[in-house]
């Protein structure tokens, strides 16, 4: 069951489908009641909830029993496509926040058209407040770069050295697209 299960989540996969996983788990009652007093326990912890209640799912989540996988269709409403694309040729600045894999947000982006494919996409991934500071200096550098370039004439051919190979430098004044992580917002 395990080998086909995986065969229909790869296949769900290709196909662009969310896939959802399913397991069981017979607990006895007093397991039941262990974990449910570990669970109010951590919930109500003030300095390390989050670890605890990570403690507490993880002791519900082991030895689960394969049910089975399933692929669910992710579609837009009908007309989000053509009203987001409408909004942005109006002038109006989006945001979308979601907590969605990053790059499931930025299909989902394409595919609602917040996203083009003439844009420069700038992801900003940092795993410091320091880092997340010196990427963030370093494009708002670029565009200040490009306005320069492009009301020089003729253009200044110099280009910034970023100190991260993984920060692309800009290449244009098109339009640009922002892409947050949780890490680096917070």
């Amino acid at each position: 069951m395990i080998e086909q299960t995986q065969r229909n989540i790869n296949s769900y996969a290709r196909e662009g489908l969310r896939i959802l996983v399913m397991a069981k788990r017979h607990l006895t009652y007093p397991q039941y009641q262990s974990w449910l007093s570990r669970y109010k326990d951590a919930e109500t912890d003030i300095t390390n909830r989050d670890h605890l209640l990570m403690e507490s799912y993880n002791f519900l989540e082991r030895n689960l029993e394969l049910v089975g996988a399933t692929g669910i269709e992710d579609r837009l409403q009908e007309g989000v496509p053509e009203a987001i694309e409408s909004l942005r040729k109006a002038g109006i600045v989006m945001w979308v926040l979601t907590g969605d894999k990053q790059e499931t947000a930025v299909n989902i982006a394409y595919s609602c058209r917040l996203f083009t494919s003439t844009m420069d996409i700038i992801n900003i991934n940092a795993k410091s407040k320091s880092a997340a500071g010196d990427t963030i200096t370093f494009y708002l550098e670029e565009v200040e770069r490009l306005k320069r370039e492009a009301t020089e004439s003729p253009p200044i051919q110099t280009r910034l050295i970023s100190h991260n190979p993984q920060t692309p430098p800009l290449t244009s004044n098109k339009e640009r697209a922002l892409v947050v992580d949780g890490k680096t917002l917070t």
